[in-house]
């Protein structure tokens, strides 16, 4: 079981008021750091079914592992992967040969709209990408570690903003 409090570094809350229904919205991010060994596993269900949507994970140093289907990616600072919660064919890890702790920042997109949107991105263009080179992107996020055990409210064009630009 893993200790939430241990490897959670910081995270953030939103909450939307009149979310736009055909719109991701976003709900937390967060920072963790993870030791060899640690796993989420692609055949979970739902940490609670009412929990949906998607989430954006960004490795900010050390290493990870990511597989989807029948396809493994060694994840460095600066890669990122997007997917659907719950999706049968996504697994990440910290390889159990770890020397070093991998940190990784993570946006969760809430409702049925961020699964659409995200099952379609990923099977246009897969579930990797590099964002090494977006230092605004970066910056951006890691900039809510000032706000920690904060809640945002916003109202939806300010959510419909915020997807708009993390993503």
């Amino acid at each position: 079981m893993i200790d939430i409090e241990k490897v959670r570094l910081w995270s953030v809350e939103f909450i939307v008021q009149n979310p736009i229904e055909y719109f991701p919205i976003p709900a937390r991010i967060v920072m963790e750091r993870e030791t060899a060994g640690y796993q989420i596993l692609g055949t979970r269900p739902p940490l609670n079914q009412y929990l949906h949507g998607g989430q954006l994970t960004i490795t900010l140093s050390g290493k990870g592992q990511f597989h989807a289907k029948n396809f493994s990616h060694t994840l460095l600072p600066g890669d990122a992967f997007l997917y659907r919660i719950a999706d049968p064919d996504v697994s990440y890890y910290s390889p159990p040969d770890a020397r070093e702790p991998w940190s990784f920042l993570w946006v969760h997109f809430d409702g049925m709209a961020a699964e659409k949107l995200i099952t379609d991105l990923n099977r246009r263009y897969g579930y990797l990408f590099d964002v090494s080179e977006n230092k605004e992107l970066l910056n951006m996020l890691q900039h809510y570690q000032s706000w920690t055990g904060k809640t945002f409210f916003l109202h939806s064009l300010e959510a419909a903003s915020a997807f708009c630009e993390i993503h």
